[in-house]
């Protein structure tokens, strides 16, 4: 299950089969280039490009099956909110959106649950790539 609650509700929505040349976001040229292996085939949210500074506590929930990945991956000019570093750790993995360095942190999800996803950025901002959320089974 997959809810949205940012101002472009209408267009955002879970794309499949994540692999270079596929766009990352809903709203702008966004090719996926060079994507890492672990994230090859992956389903992913293909979020607004231009919602990377609205603040939300809960812009994003999501219900995966146990045995799942979460990845999200976070552009590095952005200090980390706070829901990201409580919940997800960071991995060695990287990828370039719109020419904008971003690091993987990665969840496994033991079990079936729940996960609220909040704004891009705790603070203020004067630009962002909008983070990206992908899942996998393992």
């Amino acid at each position: 299950a997959f809810n949205y609650s940012g101002p472009s509700s209408s267009i955002v929505h879970v794309e499949t089969q994540a692999r270079d040349s596929k766009n990352a976001y809903v709203d702008a040229d966004s090719p996926f280039a060079d994507l890492p292996a672990e994230l090859v085939g992956a389903d992913w949210v293909q979020a607004s490009s231009r919602e990377g500074l609205y603040s939300a506590v809960d812009l994003m929930e999501l219900t995966v099956v146990a045995g799942s990945t979460v990845s999200i991956a976070h552009d590095d000019r952005l200090p980390r909110p706070t829901w990201l570093t409580d919940r997800f750790r960071p991995t060695a993995l990287k990828l370039t959106v719109a020419g904008q360095a971003m690091t993987v942190f990665e969840h496994r999800a033991e079990r079936e649950e729940s996960l609220t996803l909040g704004a891009n950025v705790d603070v203020n901002a004067a630009a962002a790539n909008m983070y990206i959320v992908f899942v996998q089974k393992r």
